[in-house]
């Protein structure tokens, strides 16, 4: 049985699976570039390249099934009361976490590492397979991540965009402290001087800091000015000034998911 204070040194390595988890525009996929040059796998395809505003390293797969548990979950929600539900809607609640739990089980036999921009929905599901998640939170402050991504939302308002963030970021939070992992901060990425977010990165993957960072120094385009626009929201702030507080460290797994899933 493993101590409630263990950390995730002690867990198998065979039972871990990396999430990168939080709202898009915040450099993922530059991230994940690093880490697959620092000898990641991912379940997607390894791209050299891409087109900044779209994104890679996302596969199919996990977007299907964030997709079948996005929808599960919804329907719970607004079903769970209807007369029906016992008799119908829970049967498609049912059949469409087990269509999940099965792509999942064929991703995860492949691969170890995982990005999306819903791939929250999965992490407490892959703890009940008997995997282990690492959570690494790809996170980037409110203001210029609001200033990147808002000028190609054209149908997007001011406060679906801030849900936009908030949701995966809140999410992103809780399961860090939950399973353990570490932060990496756009704007620390983006700093040649900056080499702890790598140190951490090392820590939570067993992958070489060195090699994250020489990827970083041949790889790094200067992104140039960032944008700021007069938007504030105090969720958001919020969120983001508390992810700050993990971000110079190896967050251990919670007591409690070591009591739920190790003992």
């Amino acid at each position: 049985m493993h101590s409630p204070d263990a950390d995730l040194g002690s867990i198998p390595e065979e039972k871990k699976k990396y999430f990168i988890l939080g709202s898009g525009r915040s450099g993922s996929s530059l991230l994940s570039r690093f880490l697959a040059d620092a000898g990641a796998e991912f379940a997607a395809d390894h791209a050299d390249s891409w087109n900044p505003l779209g994104g890679a390293f996302e596969d199919d797969a996990l977007d299907q099934i964030s997709l079948l548990l996005m929808q599960a979950y919804h329907l719970q929600s607004q079903k769970q009361y209807n007369i029906l539900y016992k008799y119908y809607y829970k049967k498609i609640v049912t059949l469409k976490r087990f269509m999940a739990k099965r792509k999942m089980r064929q991703i995860f036999s492949k691969s170890s590492y995982f990005k999306g921009g819903h791939l929250y929905h999965a992490v407490r599901l892959s703890a009940r397979l008997g995997y282990w998640p690492v959570i690494i939170v790809n996170c980037r402050s409110f203001d210029t991540w609001f200033g990147s991504k808002y000028p190609g939302q054209y149908f997007r308002t001011v406060e679906s965009m801030m849900e936009n963030y908030a949701v995966p970021m809140r999410n992103a939070l809780a399961l860090l402290g939950t399973f353990g992992g570490c932060v990496v901060d756009y704007k620390d990425m983006m700093n040649l001087d900056m080499r702890l977010w790598a140190e951490n990165l090392g820590k939570v993957t067993g992958l070489d800091p060195e090699a994250i960072l020489e990827s970083r120094r041949q790889r790094f385009r200067d992104p140039g000015p960032e944008t700021s626009l007069p938007v504030y929201s105090a969720q958001a702030e919020q969120i983001y000034s508390h992810i700050q507080e993990f971000s110079g460290e190896a967050v251990p797994p919670s007591p409690a998911a070591i009591r739920r899933w190790l003992a």
